[in-house]
């Protein structure tokens, strides 16, 4: 899979710089290895379901929006741990010689059922834990464990803990969070596995670039991306057949990206519009999650029959949404965004979208209480039929613009099940970041149910002790 790379940006270049880690940050106390990746959501700007008709579309990274995991390496433990305490508090152990894989010629389907088989003998699992963990036990296949085979242990079984931090980035919402957990998780296993070439065996990276990952906090290096993006689609396939690689693309090289589909076989052209090297206004949004659920399969075929109807008038529409890809891309070219002419690309994209027979009721809400009281396009993103809608605030120079969003985010979730987020998009795909204290995070939710005990306890005592001196005052008086 090629990228090109073109020059434009959205975020900040210090948030690309690599930089080495302190040794600290990749050890713990008593020897394991540790290491940390943090993947962004997506949103798809332009040209949703067309795309699916050999029309381009423009995806962007959520770079505010983020999954984050840590993996830890243990030497003695023999098992694998997985928390993910942000989606019902999911937690899973199994011994590591019961997620073990049998080698199929690298058959996905036969990978899939045995996934399943492994998952499902856990009758604590539902079907949701189950797809949540499959790109776990596929990833901790495919890195992980022809790394860990070499670590020199004669009396132990090494362990592998994972901690997902994910509440930043909604679940089913059409923002990519499957995709992004797929990376983040591709991305810490795969420095992991550095970690434990470098420092628990004899066995050397094949070349100085990789010799010095372990080292990197920040944006992987590029050969490293192109890596990490094969190992996240693959688990992405673990759930979703044959997804497109739109998601973990965008999640994996951050920026914003456009997508054209090929007539002959089906695959997609990705061209990144992405250059560090030059600042240009970042992309400003409110997302907005109406809390309806959707069915992409729904809306696609929604429009599907629509075409049948009218051929004519659909092609039509195809035509008028690829035109604004292609637009916007133009504009990306000359480096500059004009807000009248994003306002009106969006605008305009909606309306198509509306006759496309994909929006919902609760989605116009939202576009007309932007629109009226605030006079700022809002559109909706992915499948439609519910999900989300997305607001353009402009850049962070934009006048007044941080009053305006409070006033907007007050406005919209005045109706009932909806949540306002903002973010940037174009920002940074996946970064190894420093990994943070999973004892602490762990012990978050104790911690602060022990506060909320100590906070009662005093105020109770403070009542009982406030109540006494009243009845004793009262008693001397009499």
């Amino acid at each position: 899979e090629i990228i090109k790379v073109m020059s434009f940006t959205a975020a900040s270049t210090n948030c690309n710089n690599n930089r080495k880690a302190s040794n600290s940050s990749c050890h713990s106390d008593h020897g394991d290895m540790i290491a940390s990746a943090s993947a962004p959501g997506k949103l798809i700007l332009f040209g949703e379901h067309a795309v699916v008709y050999n029309q381009p579309a423009v995806c962007a990274a959520l770079s505010d929006l983020r999954i984050c995991v840590t993996a830890k390496a243990t030497t003695d433990d023999g098992y694998l741990e997985v928390r993910m305490p942000d989606l019902n508090d999911l937690f899973f152990r199994a011994k590591m010689t019961e997620i073990y894989l049998k080698p199929n010629n690298n058959d996905d389907h036969l990978y899939q059922d045995q996934i399943d088989a492994i998952l499902r003998s856990y009758t604590e699992l539902d079907d949701f834990s189950i797809q949540a963990l499959a790109p776990v036990i596929y990833l901790v296949n495919k890195i992980l464990f022809p790394t860990m085979s070499l670590i020199e242990s004669t009396s132990s079984t090494p362990g592998l803990h994972i901690y997902v931090q994910s509440a930043s980035l909604p679940v089913g919402a059409g923002l990519g969070s499957s995709a992004a957990f797929s990376v983040a998780t591709a991305a810490a296993l795969y420095k992991l596995h550095m970690l434990l070439l470098k420092f628990q065996t004899t066995t050397k990276p094949e070349n100085l670039e990789e010799e010095k990952v372990y080292e990197w906090i920040g944006r992987p290096p590029l050969n490293t991306l192109q890596t990490i993006n094969h190992y996240a689609y693959q688990a992405e396939r673990m759930n979703h057949g044959t997804p497109s690689g739109l998601d973990n693309t965008v999640s994996c090289y951050g920026g914003i990206i456009y997508f054209t589909k090929n007539e002959k076989d089906g695959s997609f052209t990705k061209e990144q519009i992405l250059d560090d090297t030059k600042t240009t206004p970042s992309l400003r949004v409110l997302l907005t999650n109406t809390g309806v659920p959707r069915s992409t399969k729904k809306m696609v075929q929604n429009f599907k029959t629509f075409k049948q109807n009218f051929p004519h008038v659909a092609n039509g529409i195809l035509d008028s949404c690829g035109a604004i890809s292609k637009a916007f891309y133009s504009m990306c070219q000359q480096e500059k965004l004009d807000p009248t002419t994003m306002s009106l690309l969006i605008e305009t994209n909606q309306s198509l979208l509306r006759a496309m027979r994909v929006s919902h009721p609760s989605l116009e809400r939202v576009c007309d209480i932007t629109k009226q009281q605030f006079g700022l396009p809002t559109k909706l993103t992915g499948a439609g039929g519910g999900g989300c809608a997305f607001t353009y605030l402009g850049s962070n120079s934009t006048p007044n613009i941080d009053t305006t969003t409070h006033q907007m985010i007050n406005a919209i979730e005045q109706q009932r099940g909806v949540k306002c987020m903002e973010s940037n998009a174009g920002g940074p795909g996946v970064l190894w970041v420093v990994p943070p204290s999973i004892a602490t995070s762990e012990n978050s939710r104790s911690t602060n149910r022990y506060r909320r005990n100590t906070s009662w306890l005093l105020m109770t005592g403070i009542s009982l002790a406030g109540a006494l001196l009243i009845l004793s005052s009262r008693q001397r008086k009499r």
